[in-house]
Formats: C-alpha cells, structure tokens, sequence
C-alpha cells in the first residue's frame, strides 16, 4: 500500500516531457496501474496544489525499464533550500516500487516539484502520495 493521501482536487500537474500515451496527471489519479512517463532517463514532475497544505514528505509508486538505483530531489514551493534528495532502488516490470517515505522539512507549502535521474533507465512515476502529520507512511491512505 502506498500510504499518505492523494492530490487534492484541483491540483495542477505539469512534466518538462511525456511518453505518449502517458500524461502528467495520470501521477496523481489514484490509479496505481496508470502513470506519467518522462519519455527519457530523467524527467520532472510539478504538482501545484490548489491551497496551500501542511506537508511532511510524499510517498511515490515508481517503475523502471531497466530495474535501477533512481535519485529523486524533490522540491516545495521553489526554493532550492527546501529540496531533499534521495536514492532509492526502482525495479522495472508491472508492480514497480514504492519510495518508502521521502521527508521534506515540515511546513506548509503550494507546490512539489520532483526531479528524478534514473541514470541508464526509462523513468515513470506512477503515482504521487502526499505525507501529513494526520496521515504518514504507514500504511495509511486517507
């Protein structure tokens, strides 16, 4: 189980690219069997939320095509003082990987950003879990 809840509606989600037929909200759908693929070994992913929320990390469901050890940096509300990055490993095939909780510092906060290097490998995220002091990691999903 992926933990955390989902993107509040309303939420917006861009990407910097995209592997048709796969679109940037389809990261945030609550459909663990859909996601956003960058189209390439790197990729971004923006979530800009549409009220402000208080935010402890995310949780993500990830897949790569070849299994691999990914970075994910992930920024809130653009401030490059505020990003955490983390290597996680990610194996390729239907079920993916889930990131386990990556912390951010706890505030309250309009956007994420998620910057994810999968060096030798095609990179998805398949959906974008948000942590609360209401609603962590585990196991959870609200």
């Amino acid at each position: 189980m992926l933990g955390g809840i989902g993107a509040p509606a309303g939420t917006v989600v861009s990407a910097n690219a995209s592997y048709p037929p796969t679109r940037p909200e389809y990261a945030i759908d609550g459909d663990l069997t859909s996601g956003w693929n960058s189209g390439s070994y790197s990729g971004s992913l923006r979530l800009e939320l549409p009220r402000p929320m208080e935010l402890e990390g995310i949780n993500l469901l990830a897949f790569a095509t070849p299994s691999t050890i990914e970075v994910f940096t992930v920024t809130v509300d653009d401030r490059n003082d505020l990003s955490t990055q983390v290597r996680r490993p990610v194996r390729s095939g239907t079920s993916g990987s889930i990131s386990g909780p990556i912390s951010i510092p706890p505030g309250t906060y309009s956007s994420i950003r998620i910057d994810v290097d999968g060096r030798d490998s095609w990179v998805m995220i398949g959906e974008v879990s948000l942590l609360t002091a209401n609603c962590p990691a585990r196991g959870q999903r609200h």
